[in-house]
């Protein structure tokens, strides 16, 4: 079953934003935000401000364990 975007945040409670560059849906977090990459694909920007390098092998560690697919490693 693909999942949307707005199906997510109301399982987990969690609020959309309007994004201020290009006015798409996101759910704001942290260290980054949640996003529709793809029809029922969501995406994840990992984006700690300020950059802490240490952290995102880290959470590369963590998502891939959890059955994310890594698309892009670092870089625009």
């Amino acid at each position: 079953m693909k999942t949307t975007l707005n199906d997510f945040a109301v399982r987990h409670r969690l609020h959309l934003r309007r994004h201020p560059d290009d006015s798409t849906d996101i759910i704001l977090g942290h260290l980054g935000h949640i996003f529709e990459y793809a029809d029922g694909v969501l995406g994840v920007r990992f984006m700690p401000q300020p950059p802490r390098s240490h952290l995102w092998p880290y959470a590369r560690r963590r998502l891939v364990a959890a059955g994310f697919v890594l698309t892009q490693n670092g870089g625009w």
